[in-house]
């Protein structure tokens, strides 16, 4: 059974004037700082599970973009065009 007291997240430990990380790897603003919208109190599991969600959609984003945006065998955008041996510029092939 979930104990909300058992998943406390510990202690913060300062990095920079604006930076905490309480969660290895995991940097978080400065709750003090937060004076408009407070942080909402989140168990350990759940920061866990959002960090390990983060790689599955850099990962997607990726690869959706790799097939969706990208093009093989073309020259690049800003490329001079090539001239022939007559000196005139090819038509792109």
């Amino acid at each position: 059974m979930y104990q909300y007291e058992k998943e406390q997240p510990p202690p913060a430990r300062t990095v920079t004037d604006v930076v905490v990380v309480r969660v290895d790897e995991v940097y978080e603003v400065d709750p003090a700082l937060m004076e408009v919208l407070p942080q909402q109190n989140m168990p350990v599991w759940d920061t866990r599970r959002i960090v390990d969600g983060r790689t599955g959609q850099v990962d997607f984003m990726a690869r959706h973009f790799a097939h969706s945006f990208l093009t093989l065998g073309l020259p690049p955008e800003d490329a001079a065009p090539e001239r022939g041996a007559s000196g005139e510029t090819e038509a792109p092939r």
